[in-house]
């Protein structure tokens, strides 16, 4: 074998090598970006499923008016309301509810109805005070903790009325990220519109 041969025949290898490395590392490359968005995916699912659906929910009943009647009277009627916020739940499987500022009182989906007292019901203050946003979401209920996620009603003379919205419990909530935790290894920080952590 002459040089010249040697020669084309080692630049012959030396392109095949690198062509299959360069197919190697695409595949590899391939198959890591592959597993990625696999991992990625469901993440998306469940936070549209957990948090972007409910404040859906929360904010269209609020555009469309459907508490606006409640909102006008000093008391309002508690079967009504309570059969419609049951109705809203039965539908869409979430718990509603609409706390009322004139009479002091929240009325739930799951037909309890309750005093707001300040000290005791701490996420109503929260969200209630809380005017950077109209929508907001905080955790409360110390006996057993949910999420709430509210939106602040308005009068005439932009005066808080109220909040109508919808509640999670957190061990639900839970429950859904940390299996997808155990299953891609994903941890999850929640923070507030003051950077602080809520929840990991």
């Amino acid at each position: 074998m002459n040089r010249w041969t040697s020669t084309i025949f080692g630049l012959l290898l030396l392109n095949i090598i690198c062509v299959a490395g360069y197919f190697a590392i695409g595949d590899l490359v391939s198959s890591q970006s592959q597993h990625h968005q696999q991992s990625v995916s469901p993440i998306f699912g469940l936070i549209e499923s957990e948090l972007v659906a409910p404040l859906h929910i929360a904010t269209t009943l609020d555009k469309i008016g459907v508490y606006s009647e409640y909102f006008m009277q000093d008391e309002p009627n508690k079967h009504d309301l309570v059969a419609q916020l049951k109705d809203y739940s039965e539908r869409l499987d979430l718990a509603f509810y609409v706390a009322h500022e004139k009479s002091r009182k929240q009325y739930n989906s799951d037909g309890r109805v309750f005093d707001l007292i300040e000290g005791e019901v701490i996420w109503y203050f929260a969200l209630k005070d809380e005017t950077q946003n109209r929508v907001q979401a905080v955790l409360g209920k110390r006996e057993d903790v949910h999420l709430y996620i509210g939106v602040r009603q308005y009068d005439d003379e932009s005066e808080v009325i109220g909040l109508v919205g919808l509640e999670k419990s957190l061990d639900d909530f839970i429950a859904s990220f940390k299996k997808l935790k155990n299953e891609y290894g994903h941890e999850f920080i929640f923070d507030n519109n003051r950077n602080e952590i809520v929840l990991s």
